[in-house]
């Protein structure tokens, strides 16, 4: 090989050394763990998902709980996600970051006030919506999510 195909051949593997070092190592699944569908008066329902996130690299796993609102006409109207990152060894687990976010899809509703915060092996959020009819409140209305983690990496 020449001076110059072999400088273009340490210049591409140099390249690509740097794309996969960017790249994230650890390869992580997604899976539901829970589902459950609380049916309202007039034909709406909240709909609350758990799912988790396992990483290659055990010891660590991030879950999300989803309350979402859908109203009678199949419409969602608003969301919130509680998102916990847990490490665990088999002996005991701690919550080391928790993360509440809305997403509001419909102009009638607002959010009133919303935290996250993180306790033990416990991720929660308190979250209070209001709606508006004509400008004015007509109802609030608080929502509790928690999500835990036993000293396994199993997600409640």
């Amino acid at each position: 090989m020449t001076g110059f195909m072999n400088k273009k051949v340490v210049a591409i593997l140099l390249a690509l050394i740097l794309v996969l070092a960017v790249m994230p190592i650890q390869a992580v699944a997604v899976e539901v763990v829970a589902s459950e569908i609380e049916y309202l008066p007039g034909g709406g329902y909240i709909e609350t998902v758990t799912t988790e996130s396992t990483y290659r690299a055990s010891g660590m796993k991030t879950g999300s709980k989803v309350k979402r609102y859908v109203d009678s006409d199949g419409t969602e109207l608003w969301n919130i996600r509680l998102q916990g990152t847990f490490s665990y060894t088999g002996t005991a687990a701690t919550c080391t970051n928790a993360v509440c976010n809305v997403t509001v899809l419909a102009n009638n509703w607002y959010v009133v006030s919303k935290s996250a915060s993180k306790s033990g092996a416990k991720a929660s959020a308190d979250v209070t919506m209001g709606m508006k009819v004509l400008g004015i409140t007509v109802s609030k209305s608080s929502y509790q999510l928690t999500l835990a983690c036993d000293k396994n990496g199993n997600l409640t």
